[in-house]
C-alpha cells in the first residue's frame, strides 16, 4: 500500500514536470513564431523613399480604338490592347444585387475599403465593404479595392496601407489596390491642403510600396488635373495609374491601367448611378 502511494506521488511529480516542460516549450515556440511574424510585418511596412529615376510611361491609347455597345458601355481595342468593363462602388451605392451586376456584363469591380477623415484623421471602414466584397466574390466578379486617403505623413500613408491589407487578407483580390487622395473641401480645414507635390508623391509611393510588399498590385487614382498638380510622375518608377476622366476619349499623356470614364453609369442590380471603368490588357 505504502509502495503504491509512493509510486503514485512520483508519477504525479514526473507528470507535473513534464506538463510544465511542454508549457514552457510551447511558450518559447510561440514567442519565436511571434518574433518572426513581427520581423516580416516590419519588413513589409518599411519605406525607403522615392526612386528618383524612371517614371510613368507615355500613353498608348488611340482615339479610333474606342466604341460603345448596346448598353452604352465603352470599350477599346487595337493591335496590342483590349479592355474589360468594370465599376467602382462604396456605401453610397447602398445594397447591391451582385448576381444582377454580373449578368449585366460587369467583369470587375473596385470596392472602397475605407477612408480617413479629412479633419480628424480617423480611419473608418466603409459600411458596405464586407457586404460588397463577399457579394462580388460570390458572383464571380474580379475584385480590387481602394482607400480614400487624407494622410499627411509617410507614417500615416503606411498606416492606411496596413489597414487595407488587414481588411483584405482573407478575401479574394485579383485586381489592384488603389491609393485615392482627393481634396475634400478645398479649404484650410482640409488636412492635406498644404501638402507639396513632393510630399504627396512620397505619400502615394509609400502606400503603394507597403501594398506591394503584402503581395498586391498597387495603383494610384486621380483625374488629369489632380495628377498634374500633385504628383511628380518622374519619381514613382513603375507605378500604375487609375485615371478618372469623364469623356469619350482622354488626351491624358501618360499610360493608365484603369480608366474611370463616367460617374453616371446605369447597371443592373444597382439602384443608383455608378462609376464605369475600363481595364486595359495587353494582348499575348
Amino acid at each position: 500500500m505504502e509502495r503504491t502511494k509512493k509510486k503514485s506521488i512520483v508519477l504525479r511529480m514526473l507528470t507535473s514536470r513534464f506538463l510544465w516542460l511542454i508549457i514552457v516549450f510551447a511558450l518559447i515556440v510561440g514567442a519565436v513564431i511571434k518574433m518572426a511574424q513581427d520581423k516580416i510585418e516590419e519588413a513589409r511596412s518599411t519605406y525607403g523613399g522615392l526612386s528618383e529615376e524612371g517614371g510613368v510611361e507615355y500613353s498608348f491609347v488611340e482615339a479610333n480604338g474606342f466604341s460603345r455597345d448596346e448598353y452604352n458601355f465603352l470599350s477599346y481595342e487595337d493591335d496590342e490592347y483590349y479592355t474589360r468593363r468594370g465599376i467602382d462602388v462604396s456605401a453610397f451605392q447602398g445594397d447591391i444585387d451582385w448576381n444582377a451586376v454580373k449578368e449585366s456584363g460587369v467583369e470587375f469591380v473596385m470596392i472602397r475599403v475605407g477612408y480617413r477623415g479629412y479633419e480628424t484623421g480617423t480611419i473608418y471602414l466603409d459600411e458596405k465593404f464586407e457586404q460588397n466584397i463577399d457579394g462580388a466574390n460570390a458572383a464571380g466578379i474580379d475584385v480590387g479595392v481602394y482607400f480614400f486617403s487624407q494622410a499627411i505623413t509617410v507614417e500615416e500613408a503606411i498606416e492606411e496601407a496596413q489597414f487595407v491589407c488587414e481588411q483584405i487578407k482573407h478575401k479574394t483580390i485579383s485586381m489592384p489596390v488603389a491609393f485615392d487622395m482627393e481634396p475634400n473641401t478645398y479649404s484650410e480645414s482640409d488636412r492635406i491642403h498644404y501638402l507639396t507635390i513632393r510630399e504627396i508623391t512620397e505619400l502615394s509611393d509609400a502606400f503603394c510600396t507597403v501594398v506591394e510588399k503584402h503581395g498586391y498590385d498597387p495603383i494610384i487614382y486621380g483625374n488629369p488635373a489632380w495628377i498634374h498638380n500633385n504628383l511628380n510622375l518622374s519619381l514613382i518608377n513603375g507605378r500604375e495609374i487609375w485615371l478618372a476622366h469623364y469623356t469619350d476619349y482622354s488626351r491624358f499623356p501618360y499610360k493608365y491601367k484603369l480608366w474611370q470614364y463616367t460617374d453616371s453609369g446605369v447597371v443592373g442590380g444597382i439602384g443608383t448611378l455608378v462609376d464605369l471603368d475600363l481595364q486595359f490588357i495587353k494582348k499575348q
